[in-house]
This record gives C-alpha cells, structure tokens and sequence, in this order.
C-alpha cells in the first residue's frame, strides 16, 4: 500500500514537474509578456533592404525567412506584409521577405549582397516615417513564437487601429535578435509598396496597393 503511494505522489510530482516546465518554457516564448501598442515614430530611419517577393497565404513566408537567413546569418529579418486575409483571397495575399542592409549595428557586408544578388534578391528602399503603430514582442524561433505571435500580436494590432479609427498600412516585422519590432506606418505608406506589390499578376496593370491593418495567415 505505501509503495503505491509512493508510487502515486512520484507520478504527480513529475507531472507537475513537466507542467512548470512547460509553463516555464512557454513564458520564455511570451505567453504572458505585456503586449505595448503605441502610435510614435519607430526606432529606425530609411531602410535599405534585399527581398523576394511572393503571393499567397503568409504561412509559406517561413521558408522565405530560412532562405535568407541562411545567406545572411547575422543581418536583421525583415518580412512586410501587404494585405489584409481577412479581406483579401488567399492567393492574392502580398508580401516580401527579406534582410536589412544598412543596419547601424549589423550592416550587410560586399561579399553577403553579392551572394543575395546571385540568389535572385532585389535591393529596396523603405523611409524614415515619424508616425507609426508600434509593438514588440519576445521571439525564440520556431512554432510556439509563431503561434504566440499570431495568438497575441495580430489581434492586439488589429484592435487598436480598428479603436483608434486608423489608417495603418502594410504590416512590417523586423526580427531583432530575441525579439520582433512590428510597425505599421501613418505616413509615407505607398513608398514601402515595392513594384511587384502594385501589379496586377493576371493583367500586368498598376493596381491600388491597398488598406491594411495586420496580418496572419494559416
């Protein structure tokens, strides 16, 4: 009787055990950091960045990211997303994703743009905007931060702007280390549209960039 005891409260302890770790592990991802959306100037000026383009639902936008960040390890991430999913057809979804060039503290050497040209990146340039909605939140890289950040950030994003009345478009992540600066901007917005995200893929023609509150796609 006493050993099944034992027995007994040794399976709860482990059990236990396993829950603090899970719960331990999934606060390290963010479950329960604060989520600070505010409308003020992001923390960089002009970006220069090398991107691919792509059409389709953002959840492919991963392979993107695996592609660059395997050319260009030490360069910031950076992924724009154009289109509400919400509102637009999974198949017409935009976005680019890519690497900043012209980081103060982590610039892209000759060598590295030499080698995202060869891989089919092109070069653009974003401005400095002095009026964005802005957050940041923790990121550790693979499936849980993922699903934290579509879990806690989009819909936050999506509830202030729709409250505040406002016009914030596109979507702009940057991943900065262990953690990921979301902007979307209030000004200056058609200039972070690159060339491919105002065609028309069927007809070739100029099309209207859009409206854009936050983005997420399964």
């Amino acid at each position: 009787m006493e050993t099944d005891v034992a027995l007994l409260l040794g399976i709860i302890a482990v059990l236990i055990l396993l829950l603090l770790t899970l719960l331990g592990f999934l606060s390290y991802c963010g479950l329960f950091a604060p989520i600070d959306i505010k409308a003020e100037k992001p923390p960089f000026q002009d970006l220069q960045v090398a991107y691919k383009f792509a059409r389709g639902a953002y959840k492919y936008a991963g392979a993107l990211f695996t592609e660059v960040h395997s050319i260009a390890p030490t360069l910031k991430c950076i992924g724009v997303y154009y289109d509400d999913p919400d509102e637009v057809e999974v198949l017409h979804l935009r976005y680019l994703v890519g690497v900043v060039l012209n980081d103060t503290e982590r610039p892209a050497s000759k060598e590295v743009k030499e080698q995202l040209e060869a891989k089919g990146f092109k070069t653009a340039s974003f401005p400095a905007v002095d009026h964005a909605v802005t957050t940041v939140f923790p990121f550790h890289g693979g499936a849980v931060s993922i699903m934290l950040v579509a879990a806690r950030v989009y819909p936050k994003l999506r509830e202030y702007i729709k409250e505040k009345l406002l016009c914030a478009r596109p979507l702009i992540e940057i991943y900065e280390g262990e953690r990921v600066l979301f902007v979307c901007p209030l000004a200056k917005q058609d200039e972070f549209y690159v060339e491919e995200a105002t065609e028309d893929p069927e007809e070739g023609a100029t099309s209207d960039p859009g409206t854009t509150t936050a983005s997420d796609e399964e």
